[in-house]
Formats: structure tokens, C-alpha cells, sequence
């Protein structure tokens, strides 16, 4: 988390997001160092504690080998955010294209 900070000190973030399940540990660790932002997780399924207006995207999973609807809800992320995303590792960056088009579908900044 301490590393994340000083790489991204000179910019303002507002929220940190992930992909459940892996990416939360690092994202919370990284989160204390900016000011306790908020840590927002995209779920790979539908549960009770999302709403029905959401962002959506389509992520291949790289370990599991199969696709993935990946979803936010509106509530958690919005225009005029500054985000950074933080995940466990990379692969082939087919995470990352999900992430960042959940951020642009909500008007974010990244």
C-alpha cells in the first residue's frame, strides 16, 4: 500500500477499485495510505446488496478460464471520481480492460 502511495502521490484519488475476490487485500492495504479513501470491488456475480442499476463489463478470467459479467453498482462509483484500480496480478490485462471500462461507463477518471 505504502508503494502505491508514493507512486501516485501527485494525484488526487477518491476511490480505489478492484475485482472481487483476490484484488480487495491489496486494494485495502493501499487504501489506508490514501486517507482511508473508499475501496469498491467489481462482483463477478449478482447478489442482494446490489441494486439493479449498474455498470457492466465482460472480463475473460486468465486462472479460470472462462468469462466473467463483472458489475459495480451506480451507487459506488461516479461521475467526478478519481480512481485508481489495483489488482492482485497481471496476466494478460483482460481485468484491467474490465475495470477501466466500468470507470468509463461512469464518467470516472482514471
Amino acid at each position: 500500500g505504502k508503494e502505491f502511495k508514493r507512486r501516485f502521490a501527485d494525484k488526487t484519488i477518491t476511490k480505489i477499485l478492484t475485482i472481487e475476490a483476490s484484488g480487495i487485500a491489496i486494494a485495502c492495504s493501499a487504501a489506508r495510505y490514501f486517507n482511508n479513501v473508499p475501496v469498491v470491488f467489481a462482483k463477478k456475480s449478482m447478489s442482494i446488496n446490489i441494486d439493479g442499476d449498474m455498470y457492466v463489463a465482460t472480463v475473460e478470467s486468465f486462472t479460470h478460464k472462462n468469462v466473467n459479467q463483472v458489475v459495480v453498482s451506480k451507487r459506488y462509483l461516479n461521475e467526478g471520481d478519481h480512481v485508481l484500480i489495483i489488482d492482485d496480478f497481471l496476466a494478460n490485462g483482460n481485468a484491467a480492460k474490465g475495470i477501466i471500462d466500468l470507470v468509463d461507463q461512469a464518467g470516472a477518471s482514471l
